[in-house]
């Protein structure tokens, strides 16, 4: 009986406590969802802004983050894959794979305004980039690598010893190993991986204050200001006109839509590979 009762008893504490923590979560999404779906419109996913972005749409920001993003990903996939290959199949020392395995995780809890502040100095300033499109994703391709290299790592560790020995039976190069057995095999995870990292960033502000510049219409090269949704979100809530504000609350649903719309298939995938790896 008294097991029963203290069954009971935490049963309610887990309860009440998960209530607690969900609900400030709750909360700001269902004041975005409600508020947001009563001002989207077309316009504003289809139109770039007008007269200071009073009017109009924000294609600029929906288009400014998709290549931003896409730049990104081309800095930081090869970087994390390559890593993540390099750990998990050539790198003989536990020790220095320990190392460097903790420096990855350490950068992976590093603030997003730290990436920011190092890449207003370093790509910006130093580099003499200046705040546009090319700093903007090199910045974020920073902060992604080690969510994508972590990944890719345990991915490929987990691929089955007795595949390898096989393939090395008939004669395969490790390279060969490596490409046509291990990669196939976790690339499910890896994607996964790709775009857990691509969901991190996608609705980051803060390092993009110090790195992008601004544009009304989409960049022409690399080195031009870009617009984001979530630098446009944070400057239309920071504006007097009520219009702007609830512009800003349509842009961020779109935004959340896009974030969950990654966050599921991530963990789809994630789904599938567990399955893939069970047969």
């Amino acid at each position: 009986m008294n097991r029963v009762i203290h069954d009971r008893i935490a049963k309610i504490i887990l309860i009440v406590v998960t209530v607690i923590t969900l609900s400030p979560f709750i909360a700001i999404i269902s004041d975005i969802m409600f508020k947001g779906i009563l001002h989207i419109n077309i316009e504003l996913i289809t139109e770039y802004p007008r007269k200071l972005g009073l009017e109009g749409g924000a294609l600029n920001a929906i288009v400014g983050s998709i290549l931003m993003i896409a730049l990104a990903c081309v800095f930081a996939m090869p970087i994390s894959i390559g890593g993540a290959i390099y750990l998990s199949e050539y790198l003989e020392s536990e020790k220095l794979r320990n190392i460097l395995e903790f420096m990855v995780d350490a950068l992976a809890g590093v603030p997003s305004i730290v990436f920011g502040a190092f890449g207003y100095i370093f790509f910006a300033y130093f580099l003499r980039l200046g705040a546009c499109w090319l700093t903007a994703s090199l910045t974020l391709a920073l902060m992604m690598l080690p969510i994508m290299l972590r990944t890719a790592e345990e991915a490929l560790r987990f691929v089955p010893i007795e595949l390898k020995e096989a393939a090395y039976s008939l004669g395969a190069s490790k390279w060969q190993v490596i490409s046509n057995v291990s990669l196939n095999i976790a690339a499910p995870a890896i994607i996964s991986g790709i775009l857990l990292g691509i969901a991190r960033v996608f609705g980051e502000t803060a390092p993009l204050l110090l790195t992008t510049g601004y544009n009304f219409f989409s960049p022409s090269s690399f080195l031009e200001g870009i617009a984001t949704m979530t630098v446009t979100i944070f400057m239309w809530v920071e504006s007097p006109f009520p219009e702007l504000v609830n512009r800003a609350y349509a842009l961020g649903f779109i935004l959340l839509i896009i974030v969950i719309g990654i966050d599921v298939l991530a963990n789809l995938l994630s789904r599938y590979f567990a399955r893939h790896m069970v047969k």
